[in-house]
């Protein structure tokens, strides 16, 4: 038997393992310290070993080697600063298993396959946040260990749905790219057109009823943008043209829709620095504005600019007597404060060499044959508005499908490139 035969054998349960690793979570403990995400994580690796499958060896320009340095350099500080334990936890859900992704998606079949798990995945999640939105109850969360807090917000009548991850806006986020990825199979799919407008119109939903600005404005922005490119795309086109109308009778109607008045002003804010919502001064998102984190974290870098604090460090800023400000809702700040200017900068280099990868192999090797718009085209756009939302918010639960999408992306262009020298240089 040789090894690309092997391959064969464990990707069906690399697909079940990739539907369920982005969604787990990752406050469930199975042992010790190790939660069952990254158990499910050490699972797959073993069985990976044992079957004795393929694992590549790519060239430095085919891996966006900026997004893998800065992972090793994350996982060295982890290994340094919080343990062996956390570390090898990182490595393995965060370098290895994305490595090991790339060398299992080497068709155009398994590339399609690996998207729908992670589709079907996110779908799953989707009924979930409905059942959760209907019963005003999450039945995962009592599953975590004892002493877990989390966040519980009802905003306009509704609970804030967050169903597998910590926090609604990270939540909310996770469906965005659920959504992406299905937008992206609706250009050219001929099979499960109908599974593919159920789990688009369920996921949207989620997106709304974590009721989270940010998440909403990147839906907003990324699908306006797929509305251009393919105007054809009627389920899409339904869903954005539907909330206007929905809107514009409710005024109509003069049923006063606060959640508009407080999404026009999380767009204002990016630009303003106010997170006041409505006209009182008191009532505001988080403490101060989105200026002030800013100066709140970088007065609170002191001599520890070049590395940060490390990852055992508690961030706790003084705004008032009675007030302590101990979260960063910003990933670069976040980055700076616990890995210091070198983190910093080292993310915004994998950041800037991830969207210049995808025009570079656009520009080269096209698309494939069968596409209408480009893989590279569709998660370039993501990408950068994802990269752009983060200036509010931590990446937190959703690294683990960013690692996945980075895994996608390499080997998308890796079996584009394969295509491209076949026709342009066939054997004779």
């Amino acid at each position: 038997m040789i090894r690309q035969d092997r391959n064969n054998y464990i990707f069906p349960f690399f697909l079940l393992f990739v539907a369920t690793f982005v969604i787990l979570p990752q406050y469930v403990y199975v042992v010790g310290r190790i939660n069952i995400v990254n158990a499910s994580a050490l699972l797959f690796l073993l069985l990976y070993i044992v079957i004795e499958a393929k694992i590549i060896k790519l060239k430095l320009v085919e891996l966006i080697f900026p997004f893998w340095f800065y992972m090793a350099v994350y996982a060295i500080q982890f290994f340094v600063t919080v343990g062996v334990v956390k570390g090898l936890s990182f490595t393995l859900s965060y370098i290895i298993i994305p490595y090991l992704a790339v060398s299992l998606i080497d068709s155009e079949k398994r590339l399609q396959l690996t998207i729908d798990s992670l589709i079907t995945g996110g779908f799953v999640l989707a009924i979930i946040g409905i059942v959760e939105s209907a019963t005003g109850s999450n039945f995962i969360q009592p599953l975590a260990a004892s002493g877990s807090e989390f966040f519980h917000e009802v905003r306009y009548g509704l609970l804030r749905i967050m169903t597998t991850f910590g926090q609604p806006i990270a939540y909310g986020i996770f469906q965005v790219f659920i959504v992406t990825l299905i937008t992206y199979k609706l250009t050219f799919a001929q099979n499960h057109r109908i599974f593919y407008r159920i789990a688009y119109i369920v996921s949207v939903a989620n997106v709304f009823l974590t009721i989270s600005r940010m998440p909403i404005m990147m839906l907003i922005l990324t699908q306006g943008y797929f509305l251009l490119k393919k105007k054809g795309n009627r389920t899409i086109l339904y869903v954005v043209l539907l909330l206007p109308i929905i809107f514009i009778v409710a005024d109509i109607l003069n049923i006063k829709v606060q959640f508009i008045d407080d999404l026009v002003t999380t767009i204002i804010s990016i630009f303003t620095g106010s997170t006041a919502i409505g006209n009182s001064a008191n009532s505001v998102v988080g403490v101060g504005n989105r200026f002030d984190l800013w100066f709140w974290v970088l007065s609170s870098m002191k001599g520890a600019w070049i590395f940060g604090h490390g990852l055992t460090a508690q961030f706790a800023y003084e705004v008032h007597a009675w007030q302590i400000k101990t979260s960063i809702e910003n990933q670069y700040l976040q980055i700076l404060y616990y890995n210091g200017i070198v983190g910093l900068v080292l993310l915004i280099i994998s950041y800037i060499s991830t969207v210049k990868y995808t025009i570079i192999q656009e520009q080269k090797y096209g698309c494939l044959e069968n596409e209408k718009i480009s893989f590279n085209s569709i998660m370039r756009v993501l990408l950068l508005v994802y990269y752009i939302i983060e200036l509010g918010v931590q990446e937190s639960d959703m690294t683990r499908l960013y690692v996945i999408i980075i895994a996608l992306l390499i080997s998308y262009n890796r079996i584009n490139k394969d295509r491209y020298y076949r026709e342009e240089y066939p054997s004779e």
